[in-house]
């Protein structure tokens, strides 16, 4: 009976599928002299299963556990230090791993340009839709909580199952009304 609780928190909800989410910034080859990485936390604590990634030339931000919430920050290639992000929040450093990683991303030089970067969702198991593509123009002097434009690609194979049973219940009514005569 304790376990359940624990399980069900990673459970997909009855009625929904998880649906692949990519999310690319358009223009980060505009931006040179920067390094882009994408770092995720839980509830304010960076942790492995949200660790960091560099964002390379292609643009695309990786897709993290469920529960992260996810920002992207541009960081001078000067002022960029992979050593600050490897010590993972471990039971006893977690804290301390926490703030490290805060003060570096909070220091002068370090833009948040993301913000709140959608990499996971849950839609109902008859929604057409098959992937999300979330595309972002980063400007340095703002910060983005939303993507500038959205690509939804569809199934449209539903739409022919689902016309298919419309037909045959259409034709079966017709037979029983015909029958009735």
């Amino acid at each position: 009976m304790l376990v359940l609780p624990m399980i069900s928190a990673d459970m997909i909800a009855p009625g929904y599928r998880p649906i692949n989410i990519e999310n690319k910034i358009i223009n980060i080859n505009d931006f040179p002299e920067y390094v882009f990485v994408s770092i995720g936390n839980i509830g304010g604590k960076y942790m492995l299963n949200c660790r960091h990634n560099v964002i390379g030339d292609e643009g695309i931000i990786s897709n993290y556990y469920k529960f992260c919430e996810v920002s992207v920050y541009a960081i001078p290639k000067e002022r960029y230090n992979e050593s600050i992000f490897r010590d993972y929040g471990s039971s006893d450093k977690g804290k301390e791993y926490t703030e490290k990683v805060d003060n570096y991303l909070t220091s002068s030089g370090i833009i948040k340009v993301i913000s709140d970067v959608v990499t996971y969702t849950e839609i109902p198991i008859l929604s057409s839709q098959e992937n999300i593509t979330n595309y972002y123009t980063i400007n340095l002097g703002k910060t983005l909580d939303e993507p500038t434009r959205q690509d939804i690609k569809r199934d449209g194979k539903l739409y022919g199952y689902m016309g298919a049973s419309i037909l045959a219940l259409i034709i079966i009514i017709g037979v029983i009304i015909i029958r009735r005569k």
